[in-house]
Parts: structure tokens; sequence; C-alpha cells
């Protein structure tokens, strides 16, 4: 299985709670019924509602591959869903990422929140050599700074980005997606994930050696259409 990560942000003249009902109740009934769709899952900021954070949303659709995924949206129900995706955002970045848990729970079904950190690599380095850095570097923010929580490490290994646009041919993109790797981190409660966010204010050294750029984000998970094991725990 492959997850499409697709990082939200509302248009001009939506606030963030009418953004957030508009992609429960509208837009995601739309992508529930997406072709070959594994499963589906929306999650929402934390944050104060006086602070702006950098995405009003996160995506995850899960599907048998990247290839899978494009077919899917290269429907007639998959571009009406990229239509009305597109009219109600001011950015829409999609992220293919391979998943390996850390510490795997049973069911996901006790922590309903999770703390995000995605990574841009630098530069120099090439992809073969991020994808081992980051999964060494994420493990060990793991086990050092969220010890015994679940955790999990993802990885966009290929290099493809998905061709979401509403029309035209569509064909999967061989180029840098927005970030590439993950880290995701689960607890039960708003109160800890915005704790857990605290603990990386000051970046690791790990970390800060092999990324240009981060986002982080404790948010609040809402699942469209449960994902399968391992997705969603390994029971």
């Amino acid at each position: 299985m492959i997850k499409l990560v697709t990082f939200l942000k509302r248009r001009e003249g939506l606030t963030r709670p009418e953004f957030e009902q508009r992609w429960l109740t509208v837009h995601a009934p739309m992508a529930a019924v997406f072709q070959g769709l594994r499963g589906y899952m929306l999650s929402f900021p934390v944050q104060p509602a006086d602070e702006e954070p950098s995405a009003d949303g996160v995506a995850q659709l899960w599907f048998d591959s990247e290839e899978a995924t494009q077919e899917s949206y290269s429907t007639d129900v998959g571009r009406s869903g990229s239509r009305d995706a597109a009219s109600n955002l001011s950015r829409r970045q999609h992220l293919f990422a391979s998943e390996q848990w850390i510490v795997a729970p049973p069911s996901l079904a006790g922590f309903p929140f999770k703390l995000l950190v995605a990574c841009r690599r630098l530069p120099p380095l090439d992809r073969p050599a991020f994808l081992d850095a980051w999964d060494a570097a994420a493990r060990q923010v793991a086990r050092d700074v969220f010890p015994g929580l679940p955790s999990r490490v993802c990885f966009d290994r290929r290099g493809k980005v998905l061709n979401s646009s509403p029309g035209g041919q569509l064909a999967l993109i061989d180029a840098d997606a927005v970030h590439d790797g993950m880290l995701e981190v689960w607890t039960d409660s708003e109160t800890s994930v915005i704790e857990l966010a605290t603990r990386l204010e000051a970046l690791p050294a790990s970390l800060l050696a092999i990324g240009a750029g981060f986002e982080i984000l404790p948010m609040k998970e809402n699942v469209i259409v449960m994902p399968p094991s391992p997705a969603y725990g390994i029971a």
C-alpha cells in the first residue's frame, strides 16, 4: 500500500471552522468513493484560533500503489473531487509516503491526536542518502523525545508526484514532493499533543543536519474510511 498525503490551506474568505465543516461534510464524501480507495483520514490542526497554522488540514488516502492513485484521480469521480478541492484551497500539495511503524499499537482508536513532523531534505542529499538518514534520525527522535508513544516513520521513496489537475492528460510526475519524509507520533488528548509539539520547539541536531525545511503540526484525526492493517495499527 501507499499513502497519499495532501497538505491543505483554505481559500481566502473561509474561516478555519467553516473550512473544517465543509471538508468533513461536503468534500470528504466525494473522496470517500474514489476508485481503489483503501482508507481515508482527515486531520485538522489544534493550534489556538488566533494562531495561523501552515496547513488547515492534512488528508491521508491509502491506495495499492502510486499508479493506482493516479488512475483513481484520472477518473470522472477523481476529477470532480479535484475540481471541488481546487475551488476551495489556496494550497494543495501532495506527497506519496510508504510507512514503517517504530512503536506499533494494536489500534489507533485510543489515540485520536497526532503530531506530524514533515521534512524536506537538504539539497546536497540525494534521495537514497536522505532516506537512510531520515530513518535513523526519526527513530532516534521517537525513542528519545517521545518514548513509548505510538510512532511511525514515512518516506517518499520514488520521487513521484500525483497529477491532480481537474482536466487534461493525467500521469504521475517525476519531481520532488513538498516533503521527503515524515514522523508521526500519536497521543490521547489535545493537551498532550500540544505538549508534544513544544518538545520540538528546538529541533534536534540530527534533524537539522538533513532537513532544509520542517512542518510541525499537532492535529486531531478523523476517520472517514477506516484504513486497513497495518495503516491503523497491527491488530
